[in-house]
């Protein structure tokens, strides 16, 4: 049961790693996106 819950705890957290990077990718490319609007 022990080792259920550690694998559980690892898989959610490697996810959260992947969706954390993700967003940040994401968020860079809209913030470029919005500068060559702007400029």
């Amino acid at each position: 049961m022990g080792y259920f819950f550690y694998g559980l705890f690892f898989y959610l957290s490697l996810l959260l790693v992947i969706l954390i990077r993700v967003l940040l990718f994401s968020y860079k490319r809209v913030l470029v996106e919005i500068k060559n609007l702007l400029h």
